[in-house]
């Protein structure tokens, strides 16, 4: 392991990988000293809506939020599983969350969102009605009892909840979602 602040950068000019690590490392020190990055007792989630209930989902979980791509149909391929998109070169799934899970079709309007999930090995687009953006919550805003009264097919998703300013979040797991029988079975 390179020391960072005692290496000389200008050593490293011929040797790039030794370079990018040592810049990776002083960056690093450097986050962590302004308290940049280290949540703390906070906890971060990305924000977004469907209908009236606000949502998170862990900060770890979402790759990142596109615009409605161009998309093929799936032949055969349940009404939830909107089609498949290229994405960078990458196939990826498109899937209707609200349908997934209630059976209710969502509507598609100017703020709808994708919220491609953090796996290489699932990979998957899940449309929602808005993203606000990220939230940072504290541990006395945590309210785990507003799990308790969703109905049962979202309650298996979620991992939790928080209130601020009398405005509930429930947070949601993509990555629990994907590994449920229900999105295994995309074949009608």
């Amino acid at each position: 392991m390179l020391d960072a602040e005692s290496t000389d950068l200008r050593e490293l000019r011929q040797q790039p990988f030794r370079l990018l690590a040592a810049l990776d490392q002083r960056l690093q020190s450097r986050v962590t000293e302004a308290g940049v990055g280290d949540a703390g007792d906070a906890w971060v989630g990305l924000g977004f809506r469907l209908d009236d209930q606000w949502y998170l989902a862990p900060q770890r979980e979402v790759r990142e939020v596109i615009t409605m791509p161009s998309y093929s149909r799936v032949p055969n391929a349940r009404d939830w599983l909107m089609g498949v998109a290229n994405v960078r070169g990458s196939l990826l799934p498109l899937v209707d969350l609200r349908r997934l899970i209630d059976g209710r079709p969502s509507r598609v309007d100017r703020a709808s969102r994708f919220m491609v999930i953090n796996s290489d090995e699932v990979p998957a687009g899940f449309l929602v009605d808005s993203v606000t953006g990220y939230r940072r919550f504290a541990v006395h805003e945590q309210r785990n009892d507003l799990v308790g009264k969703q109905a049962d097919n979202w309650r298996n998703y979620l991992l939790g909840g928080f209130v601020r300013d009398q405005q509930s979040y429930l947070v949601f797991s993509f990555l629990k979602l994907v590994t449920a029988e229900i999105f295994q079975n995309a074949s009608a």
